[in-house]
């Protein structure tokens, strides 16, 4: 008899399937022993009740990562702070790279139109290293699963220098099914990419020391993997923050070998000098000056304190440039700015200014 698969339901767990690399049901779960569980505009969540378990297990084909070989390729160089955009404030500052998110071409990517002119578009130099980023939210990720052939043409059409997987969603309060499904459709994607000759780096998230453990075990055996992405946008609690450090210390002291990391969703300042203490070969996403500059708000730093005014007479095409400068060179520096103040600055242009933390919450 073939073995069930509950290994998300309180008592189902014996037997199971997915034992080995589950590690138990979740306790945080708020999905166990529920029969449906769709919301409006929300992606269904598998739990052990449903019978599409079957089908999603024949569609990944497995929930082990041995079959996944990455190859060896080619990456761009990133500073230690790549800026992320959106539409307009054309032209860009030459910098060495920027990155977009997939979700302001979204219909474009689903559909497979081509891309080719995005980088004029959006203003990119052409000495800078373009990134893509297919981050976003479930209902704006989900689709490139399913419409595989349509994005691969698309991206490839975009001729982007870097493409970072997606990141299908592993929740605190989900099944541990749906952790094991989308880590795999993750690394899958991956596949994906570099099957068709995309640039691309793998992006690892985990909930357990389990998931960490396969993770480290994979890049173990697979020696060409030199960066990796890490979406970190929902650990804005102290608690995750801590798990995923730890989980970084791990990956840097458990391999042979030094990474690069790719860190996208951190907004603190003392999270981000925290982080390159540990990682000195990481980088940077954020859509913070893009958005400040778009509200006519610049950042500066003045007696060694991140200032943020409340508003500037300023254009906010000369705003973006000088708020990626001011980042880059916070984040280049490797220290955070001071937190006490000694003299109080004066607002410019007689408009008040605030102290804020640099790499605020996305103004999204």
């Amino acid at each position: 008899m073939q073995q069930q698969i509950g290994v998300f339901s309180c008592g189902q767990c014996n037997g199971c399937v997915a034992s080995e690399i589950c590690g138990g049901c979740n306790p945080h779960c708020k999905y166990c022993c529920v029969v449906e569980n769709r919301s409006p505009g929300r992606r269904e969540v598998l739990t052990c009740y449903q019978p599409k378990l079957e089908r999603w297990l024949t569609e990944v084909g497995s929930l082990l990562f041995d079959d996944i070989v990455a190859k060896p390729q080619s990456l761009p160089w990133f500073p230690p702070f790549v800026p992320q955009i959106k539409r307009g404030l054309r032209p860009l500052l030459q910098y060495p790279a920027y990155a977009v998110s997939s979700n302001i071409m979204q219909n474009e990517i689903v559909h497979g139109h081509d891309l080719s002119g995005k980088r004029s578009l959006l203003g990119i130099p052409r000495d800078s290293a373009f990134v893509l980023l297919l981050h976003g939210k479930d209902r704006d990720i989900e689709p490139l699963w399913k419409w595989q052939d349509n994005v691969i043409a698309a991206i490839k059409s975009g001729k982007f220098d870097l493409v970072v997987p997606p990141d299908f969603s592993i929740m605190w309060d989900e099944p541990r099914f749906e952790h094991l499904v989308n880590m795999r459709r993750t690394l899958q994607f991956f596949r994906l990419l570099q099957d068709n000759d995309i640039p691309t780096v793998p992006h690892l998230f985990w909930y357990r020391d389990i998931d960490l453990h396969r993770h480290i075990e994979w890049l173990t055996s697979n020696p060409c993997v030199s960066t990796i992405a890490i979406n970190l946008q929902l650990g804005r609690e102290d608690e995750v923050w801590r798990h995923f450090l730890d989980g970084l210390r791990r990956l840097q002291t458990e391999l042979p070998r030094r990474l690069h990391f790719l860190l996208c969703g951190v907004s603190d300042p003392a999270r981000i000098f925290e982080a390159r203490s540990w990682l000195a070969r990481s980088a940077f996403t954020s859509l913070t000056p893009y958005m400040l500059a778009v509200h006519r708000r610049r950042l500066c730093i003045r007696q060694n304190h991140v200032i943020r005014e409340r508003r500037s007479a300023s254009a906010p095409r000369a705003l973006l440039r000088q708020n990626i400068r001011t980042v880059a060179e916070l984040v280049h520096r490797g220290r955070p700015p001071c937190r006490r103040q000694s003299s109080k600055p004066s607002a410019p242009r007689g408009r008040r200014a605030r102290k804020v933390p640099l790499l605020v919450p996305e103004l999204d």
